[in-house]
């Protein structure tokens, strides 16, 4: 390769990436061939990165799919040996084996579209009903609160709002530092903006829109400014969980 990168041809895939009808206007035919050490490689559809599944559309639908597969998985495997647990044990169990399905990589999914999130959503459900045999009928709300967890978008948020958070806090990493500047007022008398509000940069696309640069600045200048002057990101987690748990809450409330 030109840039003395050594590729795998087995275990290397080629992809075009773009909007669904981007994509479908798209004839493989007449586009030119991606070779490795002699070996044509053909276009897929998804690729796997890092555990996360990436469709060539840009979408998130295989992706939710394996994850909520995955949590159903384990609780099938949790579901065998119930009646031997106690609550607080299935609640550690389901916390230290599912949920880490459902945060891994989760500031990603800032685009995800509302049938994504409620198939998570269900899946999560599932989880509090095997810990407290939660009947289907039964209201589930009240369960969030007795474990003191988020729903599942409120949950992303929250991670969103540490991560930015951290961006700002160590400058690093530098390539994603570079997306946020300060909107810096013309003169105190002319503006009531507060200080630490991010310059928020002009959609014009729906997917700009909910990138994660877009959503964490929105996030973030809806913050009160006690949440954002925290000195530490542990600080800055225990204030938000206390003012927000509630609120995020109520804001993402899914009776299912």
């Amino acid at each position: 390769m030109e840039n003395k990168l050594l590729l795998n041809s087995a275990k290397t895939q080629a992809i075009i990436m773009g909007t669904s009808r981007f994509i479908n206007a798209i004839d493989l035919t007449n586009v030119p061939a991606v070779k490795v050490n002699g070996t044509i490689l053909q276009y897929s559809t998804s690729v796997r990165y890092l555990g996360v599944t990436i469709m060539n559309t840009m979408s998130w639908e295989m992706q939710v799919t394996i994850m909520a597969n995955k949590i159903h998985s384990v609780l099938y495997q949790l579901k065998l040996c119930k009646n031997l647990l106690p609550e607080s044990l299935r609640a550690k169990l389901v916390v230290a084996l599912a949920m880490p399905h459902v945060d891994y990589c989760c500031t990603a999914y800032t685009d995800m579209t509302s049938e994504q999130n409620l198939k998570l959503h269900r899946a999560v459900n599932s989880c509090i009903r095997y810990i407290y045999s939660v009947r289907r009928d039964e209201h589930i709300t009240p369960f969030y609160e007795r474990l003191g967890w988020l729903r599942i978008d409120a949950r992303r948020n929250y991670f969103v709002g540490c991560l930015l958070f951290s961006i700002l806090q160590t400058q690093q990493p530098s390539l994603l530092r570079a997306n946020y500047s300060l909107k810096v007022p013309l003169s105190d008398r002319t503006t009531r903006a507060p200080r630490d509000t991010l310059l928020q940069p002009h959609c014009r696309t729906e997917l700009f829109k909910r990138s994660f640069r877009v959503t964490s600045i929105r996030m973030w200048n809806d913050l009160p400014s006690s949440i954002k002057e925290a000195k530490t990101l542990a600080e800055l987690e225990t204030d938000y969980m206390r003012i927000y748990s509630v609120v995020l809450n109520n804001m993402s409330l899914l009776h299912l």
